[in-house]
């Protein structure tokens, strides 16, 4: 069926699209707080750098393992 193939391509593109949210406010504070006294150091901008991408981690961990967990945590509610 066209319709239900395209409900689960939609659902697939939500859920990677979670991935990003909220790298863009994480990548815009980080520099304007490295940048609030005029000018960037490269102390700062590594700083940034890692932050953001820790972030980006997080999010891209939390999109594979979240899912991951739930399935197993019902699996584990079902034997009790």
């Amino acid at each position: 069926d066209v319709t239900a193939a395209a409900d689960a391509a939609g659902d697939e593109v939500e859920e990677a699209a979670g991935i990003f949210d909220g790298m863009g406010r994480a990548a815009t504070d980080g520099l304007k707080s490295a940048l609030a006294d005029g000018k960037i150091t490269f102390e700062e901008f590594g700083d940034w750098v890692l932050q953001w991408g820790a972030q980006f981690l997080n999010n891209v961990l939390s999109q594979v393992l979240d899912p991951l967990g739930d399935a197993l945590q019902g699996t584990l509610d079902g034997l009790g």
